[in-house]
């Protein structure tokens, strides 16, 4: 499968992401990169164990690397998980 063809998967804007990432090697070094790190797990244990700081920081951190990345639809779900933590 190629970057293009997992952003049509997705429902994403590649040409966006190309445009700021110059290439497909780019955009797949840091795609994998994003998927190889444990936000989601670490989240996950904060929001179990109550710690909320911690839940809103993986938030972010998962908000700011999705929309670098043009994953807009997981944007928009971290920033209501930030939203809902912040109150």
């Amino acid at each position: 499968m190629t970057v293009k063809e997992l952003y049509d998967l997705l429902g994403e804007d590649y040409a966006e992401v190309q445009s700021r990432l110059d290439n497909d090697e780019w955009i797949a070094k840091y795609l994998k990169k994003f998927c190889e790190g444990d936000y989601i797990i670490v989240m996950n244990r904060a929001v179990s164990e109550a710690d909320w700081k911690e839940a809103s920081k993986m938030a972010r951190n998962i908000k700011g690397m999705a929309l670098n990345l043009g994953l807009n639809k997981l944007a928009r779900i971290s920033n209501e998980c930030i939203e809902s933590l912040n109150g």
